[in-house]
């Protein structure tokens, strides 16, 4: 009797084992699946970022620089949502609207002095939103480093984040510089990039250019930060 039940364990782990390498076959399927979407996405996104960047691109070493900046944002948006290959369900990382932003950002940021502040609420991030709000953001800190208040060892850049029914506020102000002609006259091509992404994401952005800034408003409806 002692015989048959020691044989009846063996015969239930050696399931359970089975049932286990099996589970771990299908996560690993669904992962493949995953990375397999992702890429796909990549090449579509990377073929619509060459168009954009020959648009305002006036030679080759300013494409080249252009366009790798935009992808540089792309990567360091992306590797906050990869899945952990170390941890066995193969989830992607958490990511949010504040982590992005200070992710997209932390190459305009100084040792010395810091002259970036982000406060308020955050907001989970995630599918083709985060690729979108990644190239939104991108856009804005590369005016801000040209034109704006990160253009000045002086300026400051303050992000205020709330959200307000079912909307995400982003008030984005720039104080420290004052607007050129060309920093407006850049609006122009932003509208390109703005207007799909904004679209895409159901939201809205409005500009209030001043004396010594820019204030910004972006709006984003909270159900479509993570689709």
């Amino acid at each position: 009797y002692g015989q048959r039940q020691q044989i009846s364990a063996q015969r239930d782990e050696l399931a359970a084992q089975a049932e286990a390498l099996k589970d771990a076959g299908r996560r690993k399927d669904v992962l493949l699946l995953e990375i397999n979407h992702r890429i796909k996405n990549l090449f579509s996104v990377t073929a619509g970022l060459i168009s954009l960047s020959a648009q305002s691109s006036s030679s080759v070493k300013e494409l080249a620089a252009d366009l790798r900046s935009r992808l540089h944002a792309l990567a360091r948006a992306h590797d906050l949502t990869l899945p952990d290959l170390g941890n066995n369900d193969g989830t992607e990382a958490k990511t949010t609207v504040v982590t992005l932003m200070e992710a997209i950002l932390a190459p305009h940021e100084h040792e010395e002095a810091s002259r970036i502040a982000i406060s308020g609420s955050d907001a989970p991030l995630s599918g083709n939103a985060l690729t979108s709000l990644a190239l939104l953001l991108h856009e804005l800190a590369t005016n801000a480093a040209k034109y704006g208040a990160l253009a000045s060892t002086s300026g400051q850049l303050t992000i205020e984040i709330a959200t307000v029914g079912e909307l995400l506020h982003v008030n984005w102000d720039e104080r420290g510089s004052t607007p050129s002609a060309e920093a407006v006259a850049c609006e122009g091509f932003g509208t390109i990039l703005e207007k799909a992404v904004l679209k895409s994401m159901g939201g809205t952005i409005s500009r209030d250019w001043q004396s010594d800034g820019l204030s910004l408003s972006l709006r984003l409806p909270l159900a479509n930060l993570a689709t």
